[in-house]
């Protein structure tokens, strides 16, 4: 306890310090020696008072802790006095020392490195350790960061590496492509420049035969100027017919040598191609020669006998003619472009054979969409050719609107447009009437609904629109005019909460389970007005606790407990849309309200824009909020947002969607987090986030838009449970809900 065995173990120029002798330099240091006092008791409590004073910090250096924080220096100085009062205590030294060393074991550590920098080694409270390890700690987590944001700085460079990686691996297998391309040139050439010399090869023979047949004929020329003309003058056909081939095929080996010539010069060896033309010379001279001793004979047979020879006459390729078409005065390419023409219209069928009820161009607008291609599609020329119609005024503006002098420019036919906007001609502008437009939404979206009951497969609603058209619209054109007249009519009628709706979906900008959620609303409401009913009837059984009607006072409270957290502007339509639609009446016949009759269905027509505009809004600011995470904590981090963006960390998001909508429950949270991340269970959120998992925020923003998002409260389904009948028709909370007849 005394440390002086401690030191014994160290070199001379280290020291061990235990904490009597820490309590000795710190007492002596502090207190003066002064008069000595009569009363041991006062000196050790004046000894003690100005050691204390001396060892207390100023104001200004106290933490959070307050004054009565442990230090070491006073710690140090209270054993040291508690050493002498034992030395003081008489019978009591042997006890107070056992406990004085006791309480030592309990505060005082083993020995540490000084703080101070010598070279010494102290014993040192346990409250100091553990504030010495907390600094070690911080500084740890300091350099864990540093370490962090170094790698996320690496693993940009790496990224940029690999980029410059992957191009330097397209340059090289461009380059081997266009080096195996330029070798197959060249074995192309090889073999052409092989079969030319072959052919003159062969045309250098055919004239040494020609040649020596020519003297032959020169020798028996004498012979026919004797008497032998006919014998001689078929000899001389033969010859001449022979001669003429002879410069038809060296006229043509000429033009393919010259086309060689100007395509592969560069390829080709310029000693062989030197040598080639020099026999090719030296035919053409030889031929020459042939020519005029051929004119000569033909002369003097002609001054012999008055005869003149001709040729027997090739036949007119260019009178013949092709399919009712004059070959003699129609070019290859009008050849061309009438045999395409042909094969467009099918006119190869035998007689007895049908042809095809469709067109090629009819055929193209079948075919499937690209399975790559986005489903999202831009109106946006069909939108700006409504929105440049002149309004109507009045009773006409929600009449139908035939302007045929007006065309429409269609989108054209390639795979990524849906089949039932393919056409590529103008389309004659003819807008229906708003009832007939919301009418067709309505009864698309039912035609939907029993097509996926009955085959139980879904459909994308533009993909539905294509096969729910063809049954009034057989031909493909009739088809496309109708749906593109169709679109302008949704985009003129789009402040109709329902013809919105339809066209939100139809684009692919909202997801069709919008629709389904509105719907799920509106039957969720109904069994709030009949559970009402039923608690204000009494009774028992479901025929005898409803009548149809609702007071006034309890439809608002229906509403208010419906909707909770609607604004207080939205709940003031709300109740105004009530009020127009019952004009005043005090019991109201709630099954009117869901009708789709305009005097009694404003109320719906309230709810239905309201409910619209919430999940269009929710979306809308959710995204915005998103894309402004990674700028946010890149100015935290000091980090590149774009990188950041890039390899956002799931745990981040999970963080910021939190803090967007701190009323939506985890649960929920970690849905949009599966669905946005693309894991295939909801169980995977958690382990993703453990491994630090990163994805891309603008595909996570695409992949979490592709389903419904919204806010948790936009009506209260928990509402609907708490409203059921039980114990003699009375609503009371818990159990199961009631079977209610089906919707009207």
């Amino acid at each position: 306890q005394n440390g002086s065995h401690s030191s014994a173990y160290l070199p001379q120029s280290m020291q061990a310090n235990s904490w009597q002798v820490q309590g000795k330099q710190h007492l002596e240091g502090m207190v003066a020696p002064g008069p000595k006092y009569r009363s041991a008791v006062i000196q050790c409590e004046v000894k003690l008072a100005e050691a204390l004073n001396k060892s207390r910090k100023p104001r200004d250096q106290l933490d959070s802790s307050g004054p009565n924080k442990p230090e070491a220096v006073r710690t140090a100085v209270c054993m040291q006095m508690l050493t002498e009062l034992c030395e003081l205590s008489g019978p009591f030294t042997h006890v107070l020392t056992r406990i004085r060393d006791e309480l030592a074991l309990s505060v005082y550590s083993d020995y540490y490195a000084a703080e101070d920098g010598t070279l010494s080694y102290e014993q040192t409270p346990y409250f100091a350790v553990v504030g010495r390890l907390e600094r070690e700690k911080e500084r740890m987590l300091r350099e864990q960061e540093e370490f962090r944001m170094e790698m996320l700085a690496r693993a940009e460079d790496i990224t940029t590496i690999e980029e410059r990686m992957r191009a330097l691996e397209g340059a090289v297998r461009h380059e081997r492509q266009r080096n195996a391309d330029l070798a197959s040139e060249l074995d192309n050439t090889t073999d052409a420049l092989e079969k030319t010399r072959a052919e003159a090869k062969q045309t250098r023979d055919e004239l040494k035969r020609l040649r020596k047949e020519f003297l032959d004929t020169q020798e028996d020329n004498a012979q026919l100027q004797k008497g032998k003309a006919g014998a001689e003058l078929e000899e001389y056909n033969q010859m001449k017919t022979m001669n003429k081939e002879y410069e038809v095929e060296m006229a043509h080996l000429m033009t393919e040598i010259e086309e060689l010539k100007r395509e592969n010069m560069a390829m080709i060896d310029i000693e062989a191609h030197e040598a080639l033309q020099e026999e090719l010379d030296k035919i053409k001279k030889q031929s020459e020669v042939m020519k005029e001793m051929l004119g000569d004979q033909a002369a003097a047979m002609a001054g012999n006998d008055g005869e003149s020879v001709v040729l027997t006459p090739r036949p007119d390729w260019r009178a013949l003619r092709m399919n009712d078409v004059d070959i003699s005065t129609t070019s290859t390419r009008e050849l061309t472009v009438h045999v395409k023409e042909r094969l467009a219209r099918y006119e190869f069928w035998k007689k007895d054979e049908h042809p095809p009820t469709i067109s090629y161009k009819e055929a193209v607008y079948l075919l499937p969409p690209e399975p790559d291609a986005a489903h999202i599609v831009d109106l946006q020329k069909l939108y700006d050719v409504v929105d440049g119609l002149p309004r109507e005024e009045g009773a006409d503006a929600d009449a139908e609107q035939d302007r045929g002098d007006v065309k429409c420019l269609a989108l054209g036919t390639d795979p990524s447009v849906p089949r039932y906007l393919r056409y590529d001609m103008g389309v004659p502008v003819c807008i229906m009437s708003k009832e007939q437009t919301i009418n067709f939404c309505r009864q698309l979206m039912k035609a939907k609904e029993q097509h996926e009951k009955q085959f139980q497969r879904k459909r994308m609603l533009y993909e539905f629109l294509y096969y729910y058209l063809q049954a009034a619209h057989p031909s493909h054109p009739a088809l496309a005019k109708f749906a593109y007249n169709l679109v302008m009519s949704l985009r003129r009628f789009s402040y109709h909460p329902e013809v919105k709706l339809c066209l939100r979906v139809l684009s692919g900008s909202l997801p069709e389970e919008a629709y389904h959620d509105r719907v799920k609303m509106e039957k969720g409401l109904l069994v709030m007005f009949r559970a009402c009913d039923a608690q204000r009837n009494g009774g028992s059984g479901w025929d005898q606790t409803t009548t149809g009607l609702v007071s006034m006072d309890d439809a608002v409270k229906v509403l208010n407990r419906y909707f909770p957290e609607k604004p207080d502007h939205a709940q003031v339509a709300v109740h105004q849309a009530l009020h127009s639609s019952v004009d005043g009446e005090e019991q109201i016949p709630y099954m009117d309200l869901f009708s789709d009759d305009p005097q009694f269905g404003q109320l719906l027509l309230q709810l239905r824009k309201q409910h619209l505009a919430e999940i269009l809004d929710y979306g809308d600011s959710l995204e915005s909020y998103l894309v402004a995470v990674p700028d946010m904590e890149a100015k935290l981090r000091n980090l590149n947002a774009n990188l950041l963006a890039a390899n956002m960390p799931l745990l981040s998001l999970r963080n910021a969607l939190s803090q967007y909508d701190e009323d939506k429950p985890p649960a929920e949270i970690d849905l949009f987090l599966k669905r946005g991340a693309g894991l295939a269970e909801l169980s995977d959120v958690p382990v993703a986030m453990q491994r630090n998992v990163t994805v891309d925020l603008k595909n996570f923003t695409l992949r979490l838009k592709g389903e419904l998002v919204k806010r948790s409260m936009n009506y209260d389904e928990t509402a609907v449970m708490n409203y059921k009948l039980k114990d003699g028709g009375r609503i009371a909370g818990g159990g199961s809900s009631p079977d209610y007849p089906p919707m009207a």
